[in-house]
């Protein structure tokens, strides 16, 4: 599961990036197709990059705690 989401997260990327592109900025079907496909995961993809960050959070937290530094 979590390696779709990463797949999703790299298409978000390159649609964002596909918006950039005088290619695709100059052709307007081609605009809001790309548009339109990057809004509809944009809500998916941040609360999944919300996810990773807070899973890092969690490792680094628990790292912490189980060292040596008997003052934390």
């Amino acid at each position: 599961m979590l390696d779709k989401l990463e797949e999703l997260d790299l298409k978000f990327e390159r649609l964002t990036n596909d918006l950039a592109d005088p290619a695709v900025t100059g052709n307007p079907v081609r605009l809001q197709k790309t548009a339109k496909e990057r809004a509809q995961l944009e809500p998916l993809v941040e609360t999944f990059r919300t996810f990773k960050r807070t899973r890092a959070q969690v490792a680094d937290d628990e790292e912490l705690a189980a060292g040596p530094d008997l003052e934390l």
